[in-house]
């Protein structure tokens, strides 16, 4: 088994090598990055048209699990986006009852489009279609082995200052070693309080359930992000667990706008909306 310090040292590595990598981008001025992390729902924004964005980050679960999530952004138009989301390190230490070990995570794929924009009549709409690839081991507790299927709706409306997202999604989860899939629901509700200043506070509520095997996670989360510039954020949360889910979760992360870099030639059609 690998020391401690080993798997913390990987965590903290991208947040140190993200913005330096940042710097060398030139981003649209009037950009300001808005990042999707580190809830389990996702909202109506999407990166601006052409916009690329990244975010990494990473998570200590309950002292047994430790990973360094990371997703890029691209805006497919002012109001559509694609996204990869992976894990290049992961680490599980569970019990000798169940895999465990380090390496590469399982890996998400997807597109998410916002129907129409909010206004005062209406919240915005819009929804996401995603698939994990089995990239993480199951023969190291790594990943499940098996391609699974999601498709989520979202609604987004700004309510006495705070920017709330309800969310539900559909998942189709493969079985190892079965045929048939299982089904899993996802319900949550997050929130969003801008300061005036640097700081937006966040929460999140999700409840997670797939009834084939018997399986509950309710979730909450809080933290806060920090803006270091118009585009460049932090965060930091904590999420505890009640049922199946992890009892106790430490994430933090960077997020950064790294502009239009595969169309140099071209000006900025849209900008990460904040």
């Amino acid at each position: 088994m690998q020391p401690r310090s080993a798997p913390l040292t990987r965590l903290l590595l991208p947040l140190v090598l993200l913005p330096l990598a940042a710097c060398s981008a030139s981003g649209p001025k009037d950009a300001q990055v808005r990042s999707q992390r580190p809830f389990i729902s996702s909202e109506t924004e999407t990166v601006g048209d052409q916009v690329v964005a990244v975010e990494a980050g990473g998570a200590v679960v309950s002292g047994r699990e430790a990973e360094i999530p990371i997703a890029v952004r691209y805006g497919l138009g002012p109001r559509s986006e694609f996204f990869v989301q992976t894990s290049p390190y992961r680490m599980v230490d569970r019990n000798e009852s169940e895999p465990d070990g380090s390496g590469w995570g399982d890996s998400f794929v997807g597109v998410r489009h916002r129907l129409r924009d909010a206004d005062m009549y209406s919240p915005a709409y819009g929804f996401q279609l995603s698939t994990k690839l089995p990239s993480g081991r199951p023969s190291s507790g790594l990943g499940s082995g098996e391609t699974d299927w999601f498709g989520a709706l979202m609604a987004q409306q700004t309510y006495y200052g705070f920017e709330t997202t309800g969310f539900y999604q559909l998942g189709l989860i493969g079985e190892q070693f079965e045929p048939d899939t299982n089904i899993e629901h996802t319900l949550a509700i997050q929130t969003r309080k801008p300061t005036g200043g640097p700081i937006t506070a966040f929460g999140e509520l999700a409840f997670i359930m797939e009834p084939e095997v018997d399986r509950e996670e309710t979730t909450l989360m809080g933290g806060m992000s920090i803006q270091l510039d118009h585009l460049t954020a932090v965060d930091i949360a904590i999420r505890v667990g009640l049922g199946d889910a992890e009892d106790f979760q430490v994430l933090f992360g960077i997020s950064r706008a790294l502009g239009m870099l595969f169309f140099p030639e071209q000006e900025t059609a849209g900008a990460v909306r904040n």
